[in-house]
């Protein structure tokens, strides 16, 4: 079984693969779909709020080459990319490319702009062919990095940094559960 990538208003395919793991997300954003395309067309922005990313060096404008951190970092997998699809400030498609073993999928995002100022709908679609298919999929979820969970985690950093303008983190912060100095109210 295969899943095709195509948006709604198109039925037009833009790349497919063998139906190993597909994810889709969405999330509202306040900004506006020009600022978010603007910002996701940069592919480098990526690594400022996609933790699992290494790093992403543009080869050319529409080619890309990935490096993303599995398994808790254990793993390091490679890919290189191409923009196949582009709709400025409405929707962004893309494909992996070449031969390379460790991965091969495809994903595309929509923007929609909702009215009276309520922000931009973001909705990432993402296919994948892992290297050892379900298996790695499943030992994946059972190290908490499912494909779906990360984009959602991933789409909320989003979010944050575009609306608080920084990705709020507890690293660095006590740890919250020592009760030895809570802090007691007065009876009045």
């Amino acid at each position: 079984m295969e899943k095709e990538i195509v948006s709604s208003k198109e039925s037009q395919r833009v790349n497919t693969l063998p139906d190993d793991v597909y994810t889709e997300e969405a999330i509202t954003i306040k900004a506006s779909a020009q600022e978010l395309y603007n910002f996701w067309r940069d592919v480098t922005h990526f690594t400022l709020f996609t933790e699992q990313l290494e790093s992403v060096v543009v080869t050319s404008e529409t080619r890309s080459h990935w490096v993303w951190k599995a398994l808790k970092g254990k793993k390091t997998i490679e890919w290189d990319c191409e923009i196949v699809q582009e709709v400025p400030f409405s929707l962004i498609a893309w494909k992996s490319t070449g031969a390379t073993e460790d991965l091969q999928h495809s994903g595309r995002v929509e923007f929609l702009e909702l009215p009276y100022g309520r922000g931009t709908q973001v909705k990432v679609k993402l296919a994948y062919d892992l290297p050892g298919g379900k298996i790695t999929e499943l030992f994946e979820k059972l190290l908490g990095e499912s494909p779906g969970r990360n984009l959602r985690l991933n789409l909320f950093k989003l979010r944050a940094l575009f609306e608080a303008r920084e990705i709020p983190t507890v690293e660095g912060q006590p740890a919250g559960n020592n009760r030895e100095h809570e802090t007691k109210t007065a009876l009045h």
